[in-house]
C-alpha cells in the first residue's frame, strides 16, 4: 500500500514540474502583435455630406450590435443609444467611400465595431441597470395603486362612522370610483 502512495505521489510531482516547464517556455516565446479583425462593420445609407453619412452609419451601430449580441448568446432589453455607442467607444474606425454622382457627391461610410468582453460586460451590467429601474417603476405603480385603494377604503370607512350609516351608498360609489380612477391612471401610465 506504502509503495502505490509514492509512486501516486511522484507521478503527480512529476506532472507538475513537466506541466509547469512547458507553461513557462510558452509563457518566455516572444508574443507577436495580431491585429485582431472587427467583430461587426456597419454601412450607413448614403448622403450628401460626409457628417450625414457618418450619422446614418452611427444611427445604424444599435440594432446592429443588439443583432449581433443576440447571436452571441447575450439577450438584452437595454437599447444603446448614440451616446451610449460613443461612452463605451465601440467604434474602432470608419472608412468613407463616394456613391454614384446623381445630383452632387454623395458619400456612404463603413463602422469597423470591436466589441470586446469588457464591453460585453459594460452593455450587460447596464442592461441590469435598465431592468431594475423597470422593475422599481412597476413596483412603485402597484404600490401607488394600493395606497389609492386603500385611501379610498380608509375614507370611506371614516366618512361612514362621521355621517352614522346615513350615507352608505353614495359613500360606496365614491370609494369605489376613487378606486376604479386610480387603476385607470395607473394603466394610462403603463
Amino acid at each position: 500500500m506504502r509503495f502505490i502512495y509514492t509512486l501516486l505521489c511522484s507521478l503527480c510531482f512529476t506532472w507538475l514540474v513537466l506541466g509547469g516547464q512547458s507553461a513557462r517556455t510558452a509563457a518566455t516565446a516572444p508574443a507577436r502583435a495580431i491585429p485582431r479583425p472587427p467583430d461587426l462593420t456597419v454601412t450607413g445609407k448614403f448622403q450628401g455630406s460626409y457628417e450625414d453619412a457618418y450619422r446614418s452609419a452611427l444611427e445604424a451601430v444599435p440594432a446592429e450590435l443588439i443583432e449581433y449580441l443576440r447571436q452571441q448568446g447575450v439577450t438584452l432589453e437595454w437599447r444603446p443609444t448614440l451616446q451610449d455607442v460613443k461612452e463605451l467607444k465601440l467604434v474602432e474606425r470608419a472608412e468613407k467611400s463616394s456613391g454614384p454622382d446623381v445630383e452632387g457627391p454623395t458619400w456612404n461610410v463603413t463602422l469597423y465595431l470591436q466589441v470586446t468582453p469588457d464591453k460585453i460586460a459594460r452593455m450587460v451590467k447596464l442592461d441590469r441597470e435598465y431592468r431594475t429601474e423597470h422593475r422599481m417603476f412597476q413596483a412603485g405603480k402597484l404600490l401607488a395603486g394600493l395606497l389609492a385603494m386603500l385611501a379610498a377604503l380608509a375614507g370611506y370607512f371614516r366618512l361612514d362612522e362621521l355621517t352614522k350609516g346615513y350615507y352608505t351608498t353614495w359613500l360606496r360609489l365614491a370609494a369605489l370610483g376613487l378606486a376604479g380612477g386610480a387603476v385607470a391612471i395607473l394603466v394610462l401610465i403603463a
